[in-house]
This record gives C-alpha cells, structure tokens and sequence, in this order.
C-alpha cells in the first residue's frame, strides 16, 4: 500500500487502442491505494470534454501511455500539454512509451517530453509484467518529488 500523500489522483492518458493496458494498470495502481482516473468509453462532445478537464483538474499526478497510436491523438497531446505547463504536475509525469519508438513518431510529440524521465519499454511483455514496470517507475518518481528531488 502506497502512502495516500504521494498522490491525489492519478491520470492516466492514453489512446483508445492501448485501453486494455490502461484498465489493467488502473486496476493494479487502485490495489496499491492510489485514486486512479481513466477514461472507460471515450465519448466525442463537450460532455467528454469536460469530464477530462474535471479529471485533470482533480489530478496531481499523470502516466502518460505512449505509442505509434498515441502520437496522433489529439485527446493525449491535450491531455500531455495540460500536464507539462500545471505546476501541480511538475515532477509528476511518467511518459511511458511501448514499443518501438522511430524518429518519425518521436518527434510529433511535444519535445519537452525527451528531456524527462521516461520509461522504455517493449510491447511484447505481458500486462502484469507492463504494469509492474511502471509502477515501479512511478512510486520511484513520487518518492524522489516527496523527498525534494
């Protein structure tokens, strides 16, 4: 169980196609004691629209689920932006990118995302081990901003 102080709520952002990881890491971040928003059914509209400004607005803490998929969403550029220029969020984002990562992607997402710490990792891992990482990952980012790192 994660000390309730490390974080409010966690956002996580991700495109529809990488929903099955989301909902799981979801689910094993819940276990470990964090309060954990992610979208179940997107839906387009200001109704959606709101409920993601309302979550953000909730949030002090985002992992940000990165892959081919996610760099043309629009809803995750959004989502990253309103993360990287909140001072809620700062030193509170985990970028995770899956997969391969070729140059052509890398550079549609904001640049400012190359100089944080991110994790790599390879789409071929089952979820539990995904999630495991970057978990891991992350409690180690909350504990280095709680420390004042």
């Amino acid at each position: 169980m994660v000390n309730e102080k490390m974080s409010n709520q966690v956002f996580i952002s991700h495109a529809r196609n990488d929903y099955e990881l989301a909902n799981f890491l979801a689910e094993e971040l819940r276990k470990r004691g964090f309060k954990v928003w992610h979208y179940i059914e997107r839906r387009s509209g200001e109704e959606w629209t709101s409920q993601i400004e309302s979550a953000l607005k909730d949030s002090d803490s985002m992992i940000a689920i990165l892959n081919q998929n996610s760099y043309s969403s629009s809803y995750v550029r959004n989502e990253l932006e309103f993360a990287l220029f909140n001072e809620d969020y700062k030193n509170r984002l985990l970028p995770v990118f899956i997969g391969s990562l070729d140059e052509a992607n890398f550079v549609r997402l904001p640049w400012v995302l190359t100089k944080l710490e991110y994790l790599r990792l390879p789409e071929s891992e089952s979820l539990q081990s995904l999630a495991d990482e970057i978990i891991e990952q992350f409690v180690l980012l909350l504990s280095e901003k709680e420390r004042g790192k």
